[in-house]
């Protein structure tokens, strides 16, 4: 049965919000409502300096599906409001009841920003039917260098009539601009606890050569190693090769390694995963294969996993794109094959955007889609392929409410088996954009 899903909420632009020119400024912008990605949606190849403004958002389920109503909408956001800026300011989130055949307020998204279009909060409430008005429920908090350099994210949560500390994350950077750490710490006993921390390091061209990732010993209070990744590339700057790899028995063990092409204008063409077999050594695993328009967009997807009965690559999902002459995205059609041939189509499902462009302040040169996450549909455990470093993921369920920040394991991996079965919305940021998508857990 094909589902089709005008988007729900805060979604899908596959793009970014960029706030500003600071490549890294997105990297701890990571708990912000999916709803900000929509603020000012561009890429490098969009005519002059147009911005996507969303006028509304339909999300379409057939009745086949548990929170599908045929006929209707299962979700809708309405009441987009930007600023003269065209910064998304704030927005309405509703659900269908097919009981009363009716659309129910559900959420409201509020955003405030400084003179310099940073995004200093986001504040989420709820719909109180008893009340009859809008309840605080979660509030984003941010704050910045003289450079526009995002230096703190902190997470609040509403609770009898005030806000109560829950998350903080503190970001440093070297001279160039460029995050060299990312501390995250949660609020335990009225004072903040150290959780993780991430240490970057770059070459001469300012490209991330090396990240290292700790986890906080709360019985020895220190630091201990988890993992770590290596990054090598080519005479063009192009990440060419990644070495993954988990502390273990007092020393670095090999994870996983990542092999990547590209074509003459710097777009990559393919991503070969392989993971470490003591006994074989690198042994293939998965395989992304990216096709491109003349304006360097992606026009189609595939992803292969490694057949080990006859040696060869089988097909495991597509996704076909479609834009417009500004190279704004139009339509998404993804498909997943059977897992047992390269040929049945398991599933199917479309994703369509309704917005209007305006003339934006100013261009905002970044690429869309480095990143790609597979096997969708899945059992919770999902690999994430960036061509930059993964600075942050974030899971949400279909009502907008953050559920689980996953970490990412030495390999690429995330695992969300522990959730319950349906679908998601998984936003990751590898520090120069964010990528959204619906992830389906079965």
């Amino acid at each position: 049965m094909k589902h089709i899903y005008l988007l729900i909420i805060f979604v899908f632009s596959i793009t970014t919000i960029a706030q500003n020119n600071n490549p890294d400024f997105n990297l701890l912008n990571s708990t912000t409502n999916e709803l900000a990605i929509l603020n000012k949606t561009t890429n490098s190849n969009k005519s002059t300096n147009l911005i996507q403004i969303i006028d509304s958002i339909l999300g379409w389920q057939d009745n086949s599906s548990p929170w599908g109503f045929l006929g209707h909408p299962v979700s809708r956001t309405i009441n987009f409001i930007y600023d003269a800026n065209s910064n998304l300011i704030s927005a309405e989130g509703q659900s269908y009841n097919p009981t009363l055949v009716s659309y129910e307020k559900s959420m409201l998204y509020n955003y405030t920003y400084d003179l310099y279009n940073n995004q200093t909060s986001f504040l989420l409430q709820v719909w109180d039917n008893s009340l009859n008005t809008w309840v605080n429920n979660q509030q984003f908090l941010y704050s910045y260098d003289l450079n526009n350099n995002i230096l703190t994210e902190l997470t609040q949560t509403w609770s009898a009539g005030a806000w109560v500390n829950k998350d903080l994350v503190t970001m440093t950077y070297n001279s160039n601009n460029h995050v060299s750490t990312h501390l995250s710490q949660k609020w335990i006993a009225g004072a903040w606890q150290n959780l993780n921390y991430y240490n970057y390091t770059f070459n001469a061209s300012n490209k991330p050569i090396s990240d290292l990732y700790k986890s906080w010993n709360t019985a020895t209070s220190a630091w201990r190693d988890v993992s770590k990744r290596t990054f090598t590339y080519d005479i063009n700057n192009d990440i060419t090769n990644t070495l993954a790899e988990s502390w273990y028995s007092n020393t670095w063990n090999n994870g996983a390694n990542y092999t990547y092409t590209y074509d003459i204008n710097h777009n990559q063409l393919s991503e070969i995963t392989q993971g470490w077999n003591a006994t074989f050594g690198w042994v293939n695993s998965s395989n992304n294969v990216k096709t491109y328009d003349a304006s360097n967009n992606i026009i189609f997807y595939l992803n292969q996993y490694w057949n080990t009965s006859n040696s060869s690559w089988r097909r495991a999902s597509t996704s076909s794109n479609n834009y417009d002459i500004n190279n704004f995205k139009k339509n998404i059609t993804n498909k997943n094959y059977d897992p047992s041939n390269d040929v049945n189509i398991s599933s199917e499902d479309s994703i369509v955007y309704y917005y209007h462009s305006v003339v934006g302040l100013n261009e905002l040169a970044l690429k869309e889609k480095s990143i790609t996450v597979y096997p969708n549909p899945s059992n919770g455990l999902l690999n994430i392929s960036s061509s930059n470093i993964i600075n942050s993921i974030e899971l949400y369920n279909n009502l907008g409410v953050l559920v689980s920040k996953p970490e990412i394991m030495y390999n690429n991996q995330i695992d969300l088996s522990s959730l319950s079965k349906g679908f998601y919305f998984l936003k990751v940021s590898d520090g120069k954009q964010y990528h959204t998508e619906k992830v389906i857990i079965e």
